[in-house]
């Protein structure tokens, strides 16, 4: 049994609002023990790569010990908005070796398709049993004509993880929750979607969401 932490520091850095600090992987074979975790090993300097914003990493291990990852950058629109939230591939061929890691800065949607006004941020990748790669987003902000999408999680997939565009199938969950007594509740946000997997079976959706004002 193994476990490996993916994280970034606090938000300590230089854009006031935003966190632009470095993501860090630690890992341990014995995730019980908290002396076994392995020395925290930088592997996103998001300043370093043209970014305002954390890197948002969300990486998979292959079975042959490499690794696939989405990240994103924040920067320029190349429309009126002042930012864009732009997701991009990374891969290494040992995951444990920072060394190795390479990150492409394509925007994996094609050219300047962002999807809604700045975005999607929080990628969760997975990978089926067919082979074929998955994410689920949140949408970076809300949009004034489709309300219901602000903080919604949206879903992505690919057959060939770098080598065409990513397809984005839309929304797949809304933040209005549905209560098994009939009533629901409409949380004004919720972030950092992820999946509980059984090997490639989904099992639950987990997120943050905010409630009240």
């Amino acid at each position: 049994r193994s476990a490996i932490k993916w994280g970034w520091c606090p938000a300590t850095g230089t854009t006031p609002g935003l966190s632009n600090q470095p993501t860090y992987m630690t890992w341990t074979n014995s995730p019980d023990d908290e002396n076994s975790w392995s020395t925290p090993t930088e592997l996103v300097e998001p300043v370093e790569l043209g970014s305002a914003m954390d890197a948002s990493f969300s990486p998979i291990i292959e079975s042959d010990g490499s690794l696939k990852a989405l990240w994103r950058t924040w920067v320029d629109c190349p429309t009126p908005q002042t930012k864009c939230s732009v997701i991009h591939t990374a891969t290494a061929t040992d995951w444990r070796n920072s060394g190795t890691y390479e990150y492409s800065q394509h925007n994996i949607f094609g050219g300047d398709k962002y999807e809604l006004p700045q975005g999607v941020q929080d990628p969760f990748l997975w990978k089926d049993e067919d082979g074929v790669y998955h994410a689920l987003f949140t949408y970076m902000i809300k949009d004034a004509d489709k309300a219901e999408h602000f903080n919604s999680i949206s879903h992505a997939y690919s057959r060939n993880f770098t080598g065409e565009a990513w397809t984005m199938t839309g929304t797949v969950f809304e933040n209005k929750m549905p209560f098994s007594d009939g009533t629901s509740y409409t949380f004004p946000t919720c972030e950092r979607p992820r999946l509980a997997l059984e090997g490639t079976t989904i099992v639950a959706l987990s997120m943050g969401c905010k409630s009240g004002g």
